[in-house]
């Protein structure tokens, strides 16, 4: 095989390696936002968090969760905390994960420009 062709193969799955390994990270996130509670299955994501800021406000104690399940919150505060704990945890981690892929992503590029 040609040395160039064999250059651009690699390129290409190193490319490709990098891509799904942010694909990756994006996943892993999404299942560490997902919050069981009382048998309802809830996103800890930015809008369920302001949501969950008016059903304090209003007390409401009875919500839908992801597959449109009623679920009674017994304790709508520490449900809150419960939520907000968990988004900035999974955040954190994937904010940290996601710069070493970006930085390792930077490095293969440099050698590849070579």
């Amino acid at each position: 095989m040609d040395q160039r062709l064999q250059t651009v193969l690699e390129d290409i799955h190193h490319i490709n390696s990098i891509n799904n390994h942010k694909r990756l990270l994006k996943e892993q996130f999404y299942e560490a936002i997902t919050v069981y509670y009382n048998g309802g299955k809830f996103t800890a994501n930015t809008s369920f968090i302001a949501f969950l800021d008016v059903i304090d406000n209003h007390n409401i104690t009875v919500i839908t969760d992801d597959n449109d399940i009623p679920v009674e919150l017994n304790d709508v505060p520490a449900f809150k905390t419960l939520v907000l704990e968990t988004y900035k945890t999974a955040t954190e981690v994937y904010y940290k994960q996601y710069e070493t892929a970006v930085a390792n992503s930077r490095s293969v590029e440099e050698m590849l420009s070579l």
